[in-house]
């Protein structure tokens, strides 16, 4: 997808939070494969491992360097990387599946076509046989490039967002709350008793 979008914006960048070589990718070889150059068109920190994260300072300034956020995972629950973008007010651009379909609404990101046709699956190894939607390559770039060419509703929708994570995914307020509910109700179900709600 960033190659085609690439063609269309040549002074784009992508960058690559993720290590060179991780879970059977080669990125380096896998840039060269599709005529991307690693220093140019595409960047990948240096000295990053798979178990080694970042000092929450630089992940911060990486939020706020780019213009937009975007994913092609095949699945995930609540990924911390579309969460992150939005606390730090970045646009995000997300594949339409798990619970991105249903946190990522209209007002505060954009969602791609994922697992839409038939062509849009795949089964990845030692993954326990599960079908993981792909992303529709012509919809993510459609979707860039209405980002690009629109970044100011972009931002509002980031503004937006960030208005919910600060109001909806802060641990004291709605989270804690619902945690503890779902406490109270298995404990109620185990026949004892607590003192989680005071």
């Amino acid at each position: 997808a960033f190659k085609e979008f690439n063609k269309l914006v040549p002074d784009s960048v992508l960058y690559l939070h993720m290590a060179h070589v991780d879970q059977g990718w080669n990125l380096p070889n896998l840039l060269k494969q599709f005529g991307l150059t690693l220093g140019k068109e595409v960047l990948l920190p240096e000295k990053m491992e798979p178990n080694q994260g970042y000092p929450i300072e630089v992940i911060n300034y990486l939020y706020n360097a780019v213009d937009c956020v975007v994913s092609t995972t095949l699945g995930e629950g609540a990924g911390l990387g579309w969460i992150e973008s939005m606390a730090c007010k970045t646009p995000v651009i997300m594949p339409n599946n798990t619970a991105m379909a249903e946190l990522i609404t209209e007002d505060k990101g954009y969602l791609v076509n994922s697992g839409s046709e038939p062509n849009l699956w795949t089964s990845l190894p030692n993954d326990n046989d599960i079908l993981r939607p792909l992303v529709d390559v012509e919809d993510m770039v459609t979707k860039m490039l209405y980002v690009y060419n629109n970044y100011e509703e972009a931002k509002q929708k980031a503004n937006n967002a960030y208005r919910w994570v600060q109001s909806d995914l802060k641990w004291s307020g709605k989270i804690a709350k619902q945690w503890l509910k779902l406490f109270e109700e298995e404990v109620s179900l185990l026949g004892t008793t607590t003192n989680y709600g005071n």
